[in-house]
């Protein structure tokens, strides 16, 4: 068993531009020593055990990055709107965890989006997804119209199934 540790994050430098720590087996929360490498554009966490909720700063801890890969770990709450700050966004993967809610439809903001993915997260709802409880319907606007205005998204997995190219 392997644990990720801010103190292990810590010692690498600001000129660290991608993380690659995939299929690891770690464990343990977001590793917030990534908030260190300040010129970080590229992240992938994917197929390892990490869980918890995403940092709720994670707009300033990923300010750069283009590809976000925290695809098959366990990491539940929602998938937070400051995320749409992150501008420069071409990839971002959060399939196969335990994330619920609606997607924000502040994404509709990341206009370089290429490839979106939340698929096989149980607790997703929304149009085209399973209608949202009650006290979530005020917020949720279809997949479909968050996306709309975005030209650049190839790739949407929302459920197993691909949606692809054209969302108009």
């Amino acid at each position: 068993m392997q644990y990720l540790h801010g103190n292990a994050l810590r010692r690498l430098t600001l000129t660290v531009l991608n993380i690659k720590l995939l299929e690891l087996g770690l464990k343990g929360q977001f590793p917030r020593g990534v908030e260190n490498c300040t010129s970080l554009i590229g992240l992938d966490l994917s197929s390892n055990q990490l869980s918890g909720t995403l940092p709720h700063n994670i707009d300033k801890i990923l300010s750069f990055v283009t590809s976000l890969d925290l695809s098959f770990n366990i990491f539940l709450g929602l998938i937070l709107p400051k995320l749409s700050n992150c501008s420069y966004m071409n990839v971002l993967k959060l399939d196969n965890n335990q994330l619920s809610g609606n997607i924000p439809a502040e994404f509709n903001q990341l206009t370089r989006l290429k490839t979106f993915s939340v698929a096989n997260n149980p607790g997703h709802c929304g149009y085209p997804l399973k209608p949202c409880p009650p006290i979530s319907r005020k917020k949720s606007v279809s997949v479909a119209r968050v996306f709309k205005s975005n030209d650049e998204l190839q790739q949407l997995r929302l459920r197993v199934r691909l949606i692809s190219s054209c969302l108009t």
